[in-house]
């Protein structure tokens, strides 16, 4: 993954497009093979993130895998 997408949809399958940011321009993709590939994509990157952080939430109670506790592990790890 080397650049930022959006999806852009609605009650039209056919009608949706993705967005492809680059330095300079966009890209826009209206083909149906495509959307659903980076629906796809935009599915697998969703099991892969990091859970939010209630930030009202105590520190000890972060789960050892969420957001807030990586950001703690890179700032402050020896």
């Amino acid at each position: 993954m080397s650049r930022s997408f959006s999806i852009y949809g609605g009650p039209t399958p056919a009608l949706d497009t993705v967005r492809l940011e680059q330095a300079v321009t966009s890209t826009i993709l209206r083909d149906e093979e495509d959307t659903h590939r980076y629906r796809k994509l935009f599915a697998k990157l969703s099991e892969l993130a990091l859970p939010q952080v209630d930030p009202e939430a105590k520190p000890e109670s972060h789960d050892g895998r969420d957001s807030l506790t990586l950001i703690q592990h890179l700032m402050y790890a020896s």
